[in-house]
């Protein structure tokens, strides 16, 4: 309060009820009775207003304090509510399904691309499984069927080397930027605020146990659209693969997040040979240019406590292209 305010609130009706007493010891003087009359009163009422705003102007600064203080402590809250729920939600136990297609239509493919052809004519035909096949899905009539490894319909490395290599390795690439805006030039797509990769070699052994097995990569062929696809079943990620600067670290971190997807085959960890198409070298450079070319038709994000995340078609978004030229897509995560 305002010093020469408290000065009047206290000084004055005391310097008034002074002044009251000493009249009153006075004799009286009947011409000064309606004055001293209009005095008391004047004074009882600015006395008495005077405290009345004192106890007001006390009332607001203690009603103000006390939201100052409620806010307070409801951003403390808010805070701890946070820190425990980057707790008890953290992301974790994170798996990844994908497809992606193959495009069988680049030259250096031409022999596979018909070999394959022949064989789903075969089966297509006989509506059984040919050539070392497997169904992939239990469908009547035959539609699509796993190239299993070591069949006729799998890449022979040594006559075949481009498509080896282009179905070496599968890869996605994915990064989550907290509060990002969806413009991939206001973001830099390799520096992510958490970045993990899932990757399989195609040709390992687990990858013939469909049945027995919940996590495997593997290419199967669609015989009515003639179309190559590798798919990826809940494939994690290593702890080498996975980055973070701790802005998402928990699924209430996700909800504005900014998602990129980057789809790669042929990430050249295989030992090249001789082949039909000239030298190593240039098998994997083709086999480079071939996956620039590959599309994400669909995936699927699973994480702790049941979370998932599937995107395919519209919501997959328009592809974009890195400075190499692999293809990106960008997306929300939640929308």
């Amino acid at each position: 309060m305002d010093p020469f305010l408290a000065w009047v609130v206290v000084i004055l009706p005391t310097a008034f009820g002074i002044v009251c007493a000493i009249q009153a010891l006075r004799p009286p003087r009947k011409e000064h009775h309606n004055r001293w009359f209009v005095i008391f009163i004047a004074a009882g009422v600015m006395g008495t207003s005077a405290v009345l705003w004192q106890q007001h102007r006390a009332s607001k600064r203690a009603d103000a304090e006390r939201a100052a203080l409620e806010t307070r402590l409801n951003d403390l809250q808010q805070q701890l509510n946070e820190q425990t729920n980057r707790v008890l939600f953290q992301i974790k136990d994170v798996s990844v399904s994908f497809w992606i297609r193959v495009p069988l239509d680049h030259p250096a493919l031409r022999d596979y691309r018909e070999r394959v052809e022949r064989c789903a004519a075969e089966i297509l035909a006989a509506q059984t499984m040919r050539c070392g096949a497997i169904p992939h899905t239990l469908q009547a009539p035959i539609r699509d069927f796993f190239l299993t490894i070591g069949s006729q319909l799998y890449p022979n490395p040594q006559k075949e080397l481009v498509a080896y290599a282009l179905l070496d390795q599968a890869s996605i690439d994915v990064g989550l930027f907290k509060d990002a805006k969806q413009d991939a030039k206001q973001v830099d797509i390799d520096k992510p605020d958490l970045r993990f990769r899932v990757s399989k070699q195609l040709d390992s052994p687990e990858n013939n146990n469909f049945a027995e097995n919940i996590v495997y990569v593997a290419p199967y062929y669609d015989i009515e659209t003639k179309s190559l696809f590798v798919e990826g079943i809940r494939v994690p990620p290593s702890q080498f693969n996975w980055r973070t600067n701790g802005k998402i670290a928990s699924l209430p971190d996700l909800p504005r997040a900014l998602l990129v997807l980057r789809p790669s085959l042929s990430l050249g960890s295989f030992t090249l040979s001789g082949g039909e198409s000239g030298s190593p070298q240039q098998a994997y450079a083709l086999a480079q240019e071939i996956s620039r070319n590959v599309t994400l038709e669909r995936i699927k994000l699973y994480m702790s406590n049941g979370y998932e995340f599937e995107f395919s078609g519209d919501r997959l978004g328009k592809v974009g292209r890195d400075e190499q030229g692999f293809p990106f897509y960008l997306l929300r995560l939640v929308e």
